[in-house]
């Protein structure tokens, strides 16, 4: 085996039953990439997409403490 492969036995992080119970499916987290890097550029991604959240999430905040009334019950 490859020095940066993932072992290909899945890692099953949850598991799906019907009403019956019986098994319907799984999620194995690491069913959909093969190499650390990949797993790395999706780490990436997600920090990025957090990233920009807190960024919009902060810009949403400072225009509405603009927009906001004051005491007096006039606009900012």
């Amino acid at each position: 085996m490859k020095k940066n492969k993932i072992p290909e036995e899945p890692h099953i992080v949850q598991v799906f039953y019907n009403d019956k119970g019986e098994r319907i499916g799984a999620i194995a987290d690491n069913y959909c990439v093969k190499t650390k890097e990949e797993v790395d550029a999706i780490l990436d991604r997600c920090g990025q997409i957090y990233g920009n959240s807190l960024r919009r999430k902060a810009e949403r905040a400072a225009l509405e403490s603009e927009l906001a009334p004051d005491m007096n019950g006039e606009p900012a």
